[in-house]
């Protein structure tokens, strides 16, 4: 739930007061829901280590502090050149000559940072950054990467100066010469030749070392509970090492009518092992104005991802889970191996790597305008790599980062994250296994089966879809009036003008599964997968949804504002 914000001023005649400004940020940076904790600020000379709604769970140590969540425990974790633990963080650690931060071994907690000759300052929220640069310059690559993908693309971020560290690194930089060292470990994806009764011992052996009680404190943490596969370990993996935690799921009320449903299983799942389970009905929370919904979606993950169908409910959950005194929760995002893929495209588009030569778009006018971005070369498809190894590689080298790390930062806003199943010792497994038993997840899923109980897993999702959410009324009045009134020159005036005068004046409810082409539908499933991706790669490209492009223009307009704003606290506060 803490934001960290290091900053270290070159020389004396650099440095400004921060006092007021991390003040401003201390209620700027809060959801409007919660009331702000006073930040903890350390301070040596000319460096500044600040966390702001510090909390039980937040480790510190004089001017180094990890966020999430350590899986062991090195006692000099604190120190520059220290021990780097195994675990889901974001590492700041300083001393009198040098600061380091450190990435874990997907990247799942981000770390943003920035240096000129005066400054150098890096924080898990971008938004700090531009507020100490003073000015905020537009990445006009993250607005083409927004439009097609619904997130800023890799390794990209809101401001151009601005970088993200990549996953597995250690940036040290040295006061006295002011240089920065870069090391950054690069994956390693090997298959070996090993039986499937093999690896499915070492994985079960991880699996159950990681969740041994005796390295970790679930006090003050609870499992928020599907339906699924993934959840469904943690659960069976605690009440295997005697540990009892609260589990909580949410989603519309009907879903609990609904025997082949998230909230109807999870509910079974947690009585079945005694687990104390709460049920939160999103569906029957007082209404929010829309507006009120988007802010608190913006301030929380810093428009990171358009990912908003989980958090209409104006983020009610996560406030009631603070309240009650819960610092963290256990998230089974997981990296066992991913959907079957059947052609390159398939590839891209199963972990939404796409920019928008993927779709047709000549039907919105002003999407030609933005830039052009490329799939970087390094996420390309190696000599020998396999489709399914390809596939797996971008899970964990862009999706992790670029998806999973944005929607980890709404909720740390609220509470703090810890994702077991993606430390290094499991991982480490994963990556040695063959394609069949990654894909679809396969071996997970046996061991999950035979560890668990007789229950089926859920069909259903508790939650509604965002596509449903984009095509809302209220939610079209406000991106209708809201782009009318753009002022960010990184959206073509001509694709706003369209979005708010025309496509928006009248609503179009989505198009249900049912109103297909019987025809269509029955001969579909004669058809070769790989021809179908064939098919959709060089005959056909998806339509982008015009509903979906007007949600994420208004996402990089709001955004922008905020940025602008943020830009002037540090001037104000002088």
């Amino acid at each position: 739930m803490s934001r960290v914000l290091f900053v270290r001023f070159r020389t004396p005649d650099c440095a400004f007061p921060l006092s007021t400004l991390i003040n401003l940020l201390k209620r700027r940076l809060c959801p409007d829901n919660i009331d702000p904790v006073d930040p903890l600020v350390q301070q040596d000379g000319l460096s500044t280590l600040v966390i702001f709604q510090p909390s039980e769970v937040t480790n510190t140590h004089a001017l180094a502090a990890c966020i999430g969540q350590r899986f062991s425990s090195e006692p000099d974790w604190w120190l520059p050149g220290g021990s780097l633990p195994d675990g889901t963080y974001a590492l700041f650690r300083a001393s009198n000559d040098a600061v380091e931060l450190a990435t874990d071994f997907l990247g799942t907690r981000s770390i943003w940072y920035v240096q000129t000759p005066e400054i150098f300052a890096a924080s898990t929220s971008q938004r700090a950054l531009v507020s100490l640069l003073q000015d905020f310059q537009p990445n006009t690559q993250a607005v083409s990467w927004m439009f097609a993908s619904g997130t800023l693309g890799p390794e990209n971020s809101w401001e151009r100066r601005i970088r993200l560290l990549p996953a597995d690194s250690v940036l040290h930089l040295s006061f006295a010469t002011w240089q920065i060292k870069l090391q950054t470990v690069e994956p390693v994806y090997d298959s070996h030749p090993l039986s499937k009764e093999v690896f499915k011992d070492r994985l079960n052996q991880a699996l159950t070392a990681q969740f041994d009680p005796s390295g970790l404190d679930f006090s003050r943490w609870v499992l928020p509970l599907s339906g699924g596969v993934d959840s469904r370990a943690i659960l069976v993996l605690l009440a295997q090492n005697h540990v009892k935690m609260d589990c909580v799921t949410w989603g519309v009320t009907s879903s609990l009518a609904d025997p082949a449903n998230d909230a109807s299983i999870a509910k079974k799942l947690a009585e079945h092992y005694g687990f104390a389970h709460r049920y939160f009905a999103t569906d029957r929370i007082e209404s929010l104005p829309v507006d009120t919904i988007l802010n608190r979606f913006f301030v929380a993950g810093e428009g990171r991802v358009d990912h908003i169908s989980a958090y209409t409910d104006g983020f009610f959950v996560w406030k009631q889970l603070y309240d009650s005194g819960v610092r963290g929760i256990i998230r089974g995002d997981e990296c066992f191996g991913w959907h079957n893929v059947s052609a390159s495209f398939d590839v891209r588009r199963s972990v939404n790597l796409r920019t928008l030569s993927d779709f047709e778009r000549d039907h919105i006018p002003g999407i030609a305008e933005l830039d052009t971005v490329e799939v970087p070369a390094s996420l390309q498809q190696r000599p020998g790599e396999t489709l399914a190894g390809w596939r797996d590689r971008l899970y964990q080298s862009y999706r992790v980062p670029a998806v999973l790390a944005a929607l980890t930062d709404l909720k740390t806003a609220y509470v703090e994250v810890m994702n077991p199943f993606l430390s290094k010792r499991i991982l480490s497994i994963v990556r040695q296994m063959p394609d069949n038993l990654r894909t679809e997840k396969v071996l997970f899923k046996q061991i999950v089966s035979d560890l668990g109980p007789p229950l089926p897993f859920a069909a259903h999702s508790a939650m509604p879809k965002a596509v449903d959410i984009f095509r809302d009324p209220a939610v079209i009045e406000l991106l209708q009036t809201g782009l009318a009134q753009c002022s960010t020159t990184a959206l073509p005036p001509t694709l706003t003008r369209y979005l708010s005068q025309q496509l928006l004046i009248t609503v179009q409810p989505s198009r249900p599964a049912a109103h297909k082409s019987g025809f269509l539908t029955s001969i579909k499933q004669f058809i070769p997968a790989r021809f179908r991706s064939a098919i959709r790669q060089h005959i056909t490209r998806p339509a982008l949804d015009p509903y979906t492009v007007a949600f994420r223009a208004y996402l990089i307009m709001r955004m922008h504002a905020i940025l602008e704003e943020d830009s002037k606290l540090a001037l104000n506060s002088k």
